[in-house]
């Protein structure tokens, strides 16, 4: 009888970032896993060439790199506020998702959307919108309420920056909190200028 062969020895598992849970991580603000993920590159540091190879598949993936190296700051979106910059008659979803990565673009993260509970009926995929409100990747404030008291609630508690284009002269703590416009270019929404302060509006 011949001797048993041997069993191939199991090869490591290969070494990567996978770009789809990435990016689900950045919009389900997964602040650990990006973490993890700027670690790893940040090991990297002393190989600049696999440093920028990662770098370079991951933005090929259509990962923003002001998300994966240098500092972050968190962002809270007045979401019905964005969805409703166009002059139609409904706001649009995907107002929201722009802005979004024009947001992660520039370095913030997390990126938190807080929408009123009535953007359900004014935008042009509701049940879309009421779908990642479930999977929490928009936060819906309850109805009769107002999502500006608690988006100033967030940016406060976080040190972030608010993006919307309301004055919010109706909220005292607005004035100190750092905001910034929304602005629409050929339909598709990206981040404007910070807000004067409100004493030139």
């Amino acid at each position: 009888l011949l001797p048993p062969r041997p069993r191939p020895t199991p090869r490591p598992a290969k070494r990567g970032i996978d770009p789809a849970r990435l990016r689900r991580a950045l919009v389900m603000n997964d602040v650990a896993y990006v973490n993890k993920v700027r670690d790893e590159l940040a090991r990297l540091a002393h190989d600049r060439v696999k440093e920028r190879e990662l770098l370079a598949e991951l933005t090929q993936a259509g990962i923003p790199e002001a998300v994966l190296v240098g500092p972050l700051r968190p962002a809270f979106v007045d979401g019905s506020n964005v969805a409703n910059m166009s002059p139609e008659r409904h706001g649009h979803l995907a107002y929201l998702d722009q802005i979004r990565a024009s947001a992660w673009a520039e370095g913030y993260f997390p990126v938190t959307i807080i929408v009123d509970a009535s953007l359900r009926y004014q935008i042009d995929q509701p049940d879309a919108l009421m779908t990642r409100v479930e999977r929490g990747e928009i936060l819906m404030a309850p109805a009769g309420t107002s999502a500006d008291e608690l988006l100033i609630e967030e940016a406060q508690t976080h040190h972030g920056i608010i993006i919307t284009n309301d004055r919010m002269t109706n909220w005292p703590a607005a004035k100190s909190l750092e905001k910034r416009h929304a602005v629409l270019e050929c339909d598709s929404a990206r981040l404007g200028s910070f807000h004067r302060s409100a004493f030139f509006w």
